[in-house]
């Protein structure tokens, strides 16, 4: 929470507040308290100033439950590739080397299928949560690239 609230300090709005939200989520507001609506109020001003696209791995972007009442979820990705990933962990131990692994090795491999959120989840700042401070500061450069304005 303390770099999202750092990235809001030096002028980047949560990006589930922006202009164009309904194009990518859908906020149930049956599932928010009407104390926490405010939360939710689109910016006044356009977050992207150069047409930066929305960014679901934006470390200002909540949750699919924040503020939700219990066991529901007030934001969902309209597309499902952003809301809930999975991906598969392989752990192999074996002990001979390991360019020369054989079929004796394989009931020593556990396989595990991992679910993660993708939307609130971030935990440094995405490459688009940087270009958009460098547009707003109007930098000269942004993370080594040359900046257009």
């Amino acid at each position: 929470m303390g770099m999202r609230t750092l990235m809001n300090a030096v002028g980047l709005p949560d990006e589930h507040t922006r202009f164009d939200r309904k194009d990518h989520i859908k906020i149930h507001w049956e599932n928010i308290d009407d104390s926490y609506l405010y939360l939710f109020a689109l910016t006044s001003v356009e977050p992207d100033p150069n047409g930066t696209p929305y960014d679901y791995y934006s470390i200002t972007h909540a949750p699919k439950d924040y503020v939700a009442k219990p066991g529901t979820i007030t934001i969902e990705t309209l597309d499902k590739q952003y809301q809930t990933v999975f991906f598969l962990s392989v752990l192999c131990q074996y002990s001979q080397n390991a360019w020369n692994i054989s079929m004796e090795h394989l009931p020593n491999i556990e396989i595990n299928l991992m679910f993660e959120d993708v939307i609130g989840n971030q935990k440094k700042p995405s490459k688009w949560d940087w270009k958009k401070i460098c547009l707003m500061y109007k930098c000269d450069t942004c993370m080594g690239e040359k900046m257009e304005h």
